[in-house]
């Protein structure tokens, strides 16, 4: 766990200094004023009057403070649980006091303050907003004590309507990043990455891509990614079940004029279709003709990342040794431009040291292609998959099935380490001077 932050004012772990002696003052109480304030900050609404401005401000700073009490009670458990020496003024924890604590904590989760707050978020002041979003991330700190770690978990995970206010606060430029901060927070655990995509709040966020305001687009597309790569284990069968809604919304995306929100997608693809747990996704994609003709037109794009990208892509069409015959029939159409179109390519990547030997691979595969292939010929004895050279990556497939399978072909050929997955920088927005417009294909679609 990285450093905590310093917290400001007189209240420091539970304890206020008045003169030369200390207070001890509850936790407990400090929540239920919090509840208090947060009820009236919930029933006011700001009519524009000079009065009720002074009012909000005055439970905005009344909020504050609350607030600090329970970042502190968070602050001493993790020293509590790290025997950290500066935790108390005495050097000595008493169990008593830790209890206190966890029961306060524990009243904050059940009173539903975290939600509530988060539905406040936009009426707040900036620094307000900032320590809500430290006490959210905060609440899954990994040093916490184990019974806090677990209630926070919990009521995260099964609360009806926390996604879809954090994704309603992605929608308003002055909580889209607190929001942001939030929902990444709790994306680092699988079991709120799976209450996430059950959710279908996943969904909201892909269109939170196409965002006017290029931050927003650009943190949307950061969370997205983490959504979907960091727990494959996870996000894998959920894509499985929902995978005409997804790649029809990538579709959409692709095709946008918006040059960012097309290299964030395509790159979020190839990090998808070339890694070995959304082996099936890449299966039925590969077989779909209309996701064919859209990454055969962003081959043609003026971008040179785009189309880089979008030759990972490609070569999984290519390889596939099951290819229906109207994907066959596209591809043999178009050989002697798809030939020439992929000898031109050079990879937008100083790390893809496979793309040269891909690149002649899916151009011998080309050229060999006739006709549309007819029903699959079951031979009598053990068949070795054709395969591409085998990379340094650990999920190389190469010969590995008796039977010739897509997954051993576009796996071998990929070198998914180093071309399969979005580096770390694919998470940033990176403005080029104008919009990256597709021209008109010239290929027999």
């Amino acid at each position: 766990m990285g450093k905590h932050m310093t917290l400001p004012g007189s209240c420091l772990f539970g304890w206020r200094c008045t003169g030369s002696k200390q207070q001890k003052a509850g936790p407990e109480d400090a929540v239920r004023k919090l509840k208090d304030t947060v009820d009236q900050f919930s029933f006011s609404e700001d009519n524009g009057s000079l009065e009720q401005k002074e009012r909000m401000t005055q439970l905005c700073e009344e909020l504050h403070g609350h607030l600090l009490s329970v970042l502190a009670s968070l602050e001493l458990l993790v020293g509590s649980k790290s025997n950290q020496p500066d935790s108390h003024p005495s050097g000595v924890l008493p169990k008593e006091m830790i209890c206190e604590h966890i029961d306060s904590l524990a009243q904050f989760l059940e009173a539903d303050l975290p939600v509530q707050l988060l539905s406040q978020l936009g009426a707040m002041q900036f620094e307000t907003r900032k320590l809500i979003m430290n006490v959210f991330c905060a609440l899954l700190w990994p040093d916490l004590p184990a019974v806090v770690g677990t209630k926070s978990l919990q009521y995260l995970r099964c609360h009806a309507t926390l996604f879809t206010k954090l994704m309603s606060g992605y929608l308003q430029e002055d909580t889209a990043f607190h929001c942001g901060v939030v929902l990444r927070s709790l994306l680092r655990h699988s079991d709120l990455v799976d209450a996430f995509l059950l959710s279908g709040q996943i969904f909201e966020l892909m269109e939170c891509t196409c965002n006017p305001s290029i931050e927003i687009a650009a943190d949307a597309m950061f969370t997205l990614n983490k959504a979907l790569l960091d727990f494959k284990d996870v996000s894998g069968p959920w894509l499985n079940a929902h995978f005409e809604k997804f790649f029809s919304l990538c579709n959409k995306l692709l095709q946008s004029e918006n040059y960012i929100v097309q290299r964030q997608v395509i790159m979020l693809l190839v990090g998808i279709l070339l890694d070995i747990k959304f082996q099936r996704a890449m299966k039925n994609y590969v077989c779909k003709i209309q996701n064919l003709k859209i990454v055969m037109n962003l081959l043609l794009a003026e971008s040179s990342i785009i189309k880089s990208e979008a030759f990972h892509i490609f070569k999984v069409f290519v390889v596939n040794p099951r290819k229906p015959a109207g994907v066959q029939q596209i591809l043999v159409k178009n050989k002697t431009k798809l030939v020439a179109l992929i000898e031109s390519l050079e990879s937008a990547r100083s790390d893809d040291t496979c793309f040269a030997r891909d690149r002649q691979k899916v151009v011998e595969r080309l050229m060999d292609m006739t006709v549309a292939p007819g029903p699959p010929r079951i031979e009598q004895g053990p068949q070795k998959a054709e395969s591409l050279p085998r990379t340094n990556s650990s999920v190389s497939m190469a010969t590995t099935y008796a039977e010739s399978n897509i997954a051993s072909e576009c796996y071998a050929e990929s070198g998914v380490e180093s071309v399969g997955h979005p580096s770390p920088g694919c998470s940033k927005a990176i403005v080029e001077s104008g919009a990256c417009v597709l021209p008109e294909t010239k290929m027999a679609l």
